[in-house]
């Protein structure tokens, strides 16, 4: 009987034993979470989002009205042509040049130089006491200011020499230009008759920039500005014997016939004139050298203590030979 009482009180005890611990397990088990739960609020784990992006916004103001603009008084300088001529400083004295011939225009308004001229004698007719330029429509250059004089002709003078060939620059509103009159010398100051050749362009101003590129149609007569003196900006007088002109002349021809193109940089009005002094015994400068202006001044001071070379063209068969191009 007392062995079973005991074995009841173990089991009894085992029982309370074992609810004991389950109520500590119970309470164990309560406070843990409790106790993630505070750490986690109070130490939180870190994110990885990305970084924020800031947008930078213009601020927005009220725009303020602007004065209005000052009413412009001076015009704005333009740039200035190919021909144009520099423009003088202020408070200065200009420099004196040459005038140059306006081109003519077309009947679109666009300015061309004389084309279609003939290769005759060019004395302009009278119009009321006033001499009218047969090769310009332009009011500037209709009338001639200073008609042609055989002045240039003055020194070179010879007894048994009444004709002559000039060798002639004037100003353009370009390069310039070099040309020849040839006839017979007059009393006086002026020429019985003349006539006058030189190649220039056929056209517009356009044709004579397109001929500084490659060769453009060409003419060999009269051109504006060649019969007013108020251009002339050089010139150099041969006189003649008439069997001399009379070989000069169909030369001259020769020439306007063969030449049909006008090149800036291989033939052109330079050359052209040229070959004129060669042919009658000048010694010449290189025409491709030198502006036309210089070219006459630099032919003149090559001939002026020399001799013509009479072994030219002009001492050979009618025709004559043809001189050496340069």
């Amino acid at each position: 009987m007392a062995r079973k009482l005991t074995v009841q009180n173990a089991v009894w005890n085992s029982l309370a034993v074992l609810l004991c611990l389950s109520g500590l397990a119970l309470v164990v088990g309560l406070e843990v979470p409790a106790a993630r739960a505070q750490t986690a609020q109070a130490n939180p784990a870190p994110t990885f989002a990305p970084p924020p992006t800031t947008i930078t916004t213009a601020p927005t103001t009220t725009p303020t009205a602007k004065p209005p603009a000052a009413k412009q008084t001076a015009t704005a300088p333009t740039a200035p042509s190919a021909g144009a001529a520099p423009a003088v400083k202020q408070n200065s004295q200009p420099i004196a040049s040459a005038p140059v011939p306006n081109p003519k225009p077309n009947a679109s308004g666009a300015t061309q130089t004389a084309n279609a001229l003939p290769t005759t004698n060019v004395v302009a007719s009278a119009n009321g006491g006033r001499m009218l330029n047969p090769y310009s429509d332009q009011p500037e250059t209709k009338y001639i200011k200073y008609p042609v004089t055989s002045n240039g002709c003055k020194d070179a003078r010879s007894p048994g020499k009444p004709y002559f060939v000039e060798f002639r620059s004037r100003g353009a509103q370009s390069f310039g230009h070099t040309f020849v009159l040839y006839g017979k010398l007059g009393e006086g100051n002026r020429f019985a008759s003349y006539k006058v050749a030189g190649l220039h362009p056929k056209g517009d101003s356009a044709a004579y920039s397109m001929g500084l590129w490659f060769p453009v149609p060409a003419e060999t007569g009269p051109s504006d500005g060649d019969v007013d003196e108020q251009f002339m900006t050089a010139h150099y007088c041969v006189t003649l014997t008439e069997a001399e002109y009379n070989r000069l002349v169909p030369y001259i021809k020769q020439l306007q016939s063969e030449h049909k193109t006008w090149h800036g940089t291989t033939y052109n009005c330079n050359s052209f004139g040229m070959d004129v002094a060669k042919f009658v015994g000048l010694d010449t400068p290189n025409p491709n050298a030198s502006l036309p202006k210089d070219l006459i001044q630099k032919l003149a001071e090559l001939n002026k203590h020399r001799a013509r070379d009479t072994t030219a063209g002009l001492s050979s068969a009618a025709g004559g030979t043809q001189p050496v191009r340069r």
